[in-house]
């Protein structure tokens, strides 16, 4: 679990969300939301970042969250 905004996982998300010379160099993109993730080419998923209330959601609510994504 990623606990601090100075981690570098973090930072990389942050300038690919805000440049598209970062996007463009690094050949990523970042999508956000469900409905987006769900929508992705499955063999373009490069890592998968969630909250950890959603995640809770879906351990909670088992396959139904399961299937949104």
């Amino acid at each position: 679990m990623i606990t601090s905004t100075g981690n570098a996982q973090v930072r990389n998300i942050v300038q690919l969300k805000k440049k598209a010379k970062e996007r463009r160099k690094q050949k990523l993109y970042v999508v956000e939301g469900v409905r987006m993730f769900s929508e992705a080419p499955a063999d373009q998923i490069e890592s998968i970042y969630l909250s950890a209330s959603f995640a809770s959601d879906v351990k909670k609510y088992g396959s139904a969250a399961r299937e949104t994504l």
